[in-house]
């Protein structure tokens, strides 16, 4: 069945990321990933979309979906709050080194073992992994972008492997071990001798 023009564009839009959204995002110009509130959204004729992002400068990026590494809702924020205000919780978490998210090492190794127990399953979302450990190291945006930057840090990619859809999968025994090995040979872990030789 063909459907028409304005269903179309109704169907794809449903799928975009609304407007006053928080993104982290790259641009293929900064050597880290940005921060930005959505402005504008736009579905493309040929798939994908398009996205009007301002960051903490009030700099505005044109953003295309595939740049997008998650998003998050800003509800809590007043109308014709500007960006900066808006962002500058999340730009704490961003700046926070994986030791400083708030989740020990061994806390996140016991979330693994029990994930890789029961099977490993199909993949995860931040919150079920880390609601194990404490459901409010979850709760809110600025939480939940805490529990992204952690599993998708070099500690946290240690256990968990990234999938599709801000969705993470537990690790093989085997492949834990070997990136364990090579993180706790780096200067950073000298801190973390409790983790590092169990």
């Amino acid at each position: 069945m063909k459907k028409e023009k304005g269903e179309l564009v109704a169907e794809e839009s449903l799928r975009l990321i609304p407007v006053g959204s928080v993104i982290e995002f790259d641009d293929g110009k900064h050597s880290r990933s940005l921060l930005g509130v959505v402005q504008g959204a736009q579905a493309k004729a040929k798939g994908g979309a398009r996205y009007d992002v301002v960051d903490a400068e009030n700099e505005v990026h044109s953003v295309a979906a595939k740049h997008i590494h998650c998003s998050f809702s800003a509800k809590g924020s007043k109308p014709g709050t500007s960006p900066p205000a808006i962002l500058k919780d999340f730009i704490k978490v961003q700046d926070e080194p994986a030791l400083g998210l708030g989740i020990e090492p061994e806390m996140l190794e016991l979330v693994w073992m029990e994930l890789e127990a029961e099977g490993g399953g199909h993949g995860a979302s931040a919150a079920a992994i880390l609601g194990r450990i404490d459901e409010n190291l979850t709760k809110g945006s600025v939480q939940q972008y805490r529990a992204f930057r952690l599993l998708t840090s070099d500690l946290g990619t240690i256990f968990f492997k990234a999938l599709s859809n801000c969705m993470y999968k537990p690790k093989t025994a085997k492949s834990v071990a070997a990136s364990k090995d090579a993180w706790c040979r780096e200067p950073k872990a000298a801190m973390e001798e409790d983790f590092c030789f169990v």
